[in-house]
């Protein structure tokens, strides 16, 4: 019993050292695998940052560089339309000026004429009271 048990003791102590060691080898390899997937993971993530960084930024300048064109081309089509309508305002004040003129004869010329023969008028109607 006593050769029993201490061959029991024994074979148990060598499966607790074996156990043990096995269980710190498996730690270890755990502790390294999980290292290496937190690296690869971590660098993963910095070149997907990297990447998109530099497509923020390219999607910038373009929208940018878009921005400023449409702003050009707006600014000279609103110059274009502001000199159109500044010529199409100064042909119209110019033809409102030559209309009123025209007006303006015509009418000191009908005034003149009713001016001569109301004074007719008069002079015959005092001719014909006396």
């Amino acid at each position: 019993i006593n050769k029993l048990s201490q061959k029991s003791k024994s074979c148990i102590n060598k499966l607790s050292r074996k156990s043990k060691s096995c269980i710190n080898k498996l730690s270890r390899k755990s502790k390294s695998c999980v290292n290496k997937l937190s690296r690869k993971s971590k660098s993963c993530v910095n070149k997907l940052s990297r990447k998109n960084k530099s497509c923020i930024n390219k999607f910038s300048r373009k929208s940018k560089i878009c921005i400023n064109k449409l702003s050009r081309k707006s600014k000279r089509c609103i110059n274009k339309l502001s000199r159109k309508s500044k010529s199409c305002i100064n042909k119209l004040s110019q033809k409102s000026k030559s209309f009123i003129n025209k007006l303006s004869r015509k009418s000191k010329r009908c005034i003149n004429k009713l001016s001569r023969k109301s004074k007719s008028c008069i002079n015959k109607l005092s001719q014909k009271g006396k």
